[in-house]
């Protein structure tokens, strides 16, 4: 369940986005959680270009979107915006697709 005061203090910092709709929105990453014991390389690249697809549609049916070229193959993640009024439900579908949601917050380093 995502948090009401985490997505206030996201939009106290100026840090939600609009969908190509005009939705407010927050950028997430979906991190792709199945195995890639027994593929080779090139093969689960092409196994995440599958699973990019299939979330790409599973997030238009919220109105959410891709963010284009963010794949990454190592970390089996893609960024997307997803309308903050459809994150709850995009959150447990895709945790029945073993489909990890997590939001985009900037981190801050601090010198010392």
């Amino acid at each position: 369940m995502v948090e009401t005061r985490e997505i206030e203090k996201l939009r106290q910092l100026g840090l939600t986005e609009h969908t190509s709709a005009g939705v407010e929105a927050v950028r997430v990453t979906a991190q792709c959680r199945r195995s890639a014991v027994g593929f080779t390389r090139d093969k689960w690249r092409s196994a995440l270009l599958d699973w990019e697809s299939e979330i790409e549609q599973q997030l238009a049916s919220h109105g959410g979107e891709l963010i284009q070229g963010s794949l990454s193959v190592s970390g089996q993640t893609v960024e997307a915006v997803v309308p903050i009024v459809e994150l709850s439900s995009v959150v447990a579908e895709m945790a029945d697709s073993d489909v990890r949601i997590d939001i985009v917050t900037p981190r801050q380093v601090v010198e010392r």
